[in-house]
């Protein structure tokens, strides 16, 4: 059984917490909002929009794309992530996502 070294954030609290004291970097792809507070292990959550992807399984497409970025990039920061796709994300590019994510997360200090 492979150990992972990361968790999803779910606590409400724990989310409206982030988004207040988080600094951010951003593309035309992803908007990254990150904090150091009270992470004692990676933690993240994506959020896709219904309003640009309004098909279900393209936004489920979308959000296991995103942890398999998350895998390939066998991520050591202690950091609490909030990844948020903007609308100019394209599926069959993955590559390319795959690399403007990679560039965006290495960003953050």
């Amino acid at each position: 059984m492979k150990i992972r070294n990361f968790a999803t954030l779910n606590k409400n609290d724990n989310v409206k917490l982030l988004l207040n004291n988080s600094k951010s970097k951003f593309d035309n792809i992803f908007i990254l909002r990150y904090s150091y507070l009270n992470s004692n292990k990676f933690k993240y959550l994506i959020s896709v929009s219904k309003k640009f992807f309004k098909k279900a399984t393209t936004r489920n497409k979308i959000k296991r794309q995103i942890r398999t970025f998350i895998r390939r990039l066998n991520i050591t920061k202690k950091v609490n992530l909030i990844i948020i796709v903007k609308k100019n994300y394209d599926c069959k590019k993955y590559s390319s996502n795959f690399e403007s994510f990679s560039i965006l997360f290495n960003k953050i200090n």
